[in-house]
């Protein structure tokens, strides 16, 4: 069985307002980019940043806000398990929780429903 997992970030900071982070978007040449390293055994996912991040003053927050953006919102963070070609998305849901956030990483904890049907092995 292959799960594949994405991790979506907004491109906005939990410190600006909207007006300001318009005009962060306009002045930006590039968006520093998030890729997942690892996923411990234990559920407990590594995601790397390209290049050194500002700690946000509540990076708790990556837990549960939500921005809006053209009347639309979005989640600060979006996690999403992928099904490989063996397996069953029903089977694949799974809860998370922001665990730390450093200037080089994120941890996050994967709490997987059905545990039987995750495997570290391709």
């Amino acid at each position: 069985m292959e799960v594949q997992f994405i991790c979506k970030t907004s491109s906005f900071s939990f410190n600006f307002t909207q007006k300001e982070q318009l005009e962060l978007i306009s002045k930006q040449k590039s968006w520093p980019g998030a890729f997942i390293s690892k996923i411990e055994q234990n559920g407990l996912m590594h995601v790397k940043f390209d290049r050194k991040m500002k700690i946000p003053d509540h990076p708790e927050y990556i837990q549960n806000e939500t921005i809006t953006l053209n009347e639309t919102t979005y989640p600060i963070l979006n996690l999403t398990a992928i099904p490989g070609k063996f397996s069953e998305k029903s089977m694949l849901g799974f809860n998370w929780t922001f665990i730390k956030f450093t200037s080089s990483e994120m941890l996050i904890q994967l709490d997987f429903e059905n545990l039987d049907y995750i495997s570290s092995k391709s």
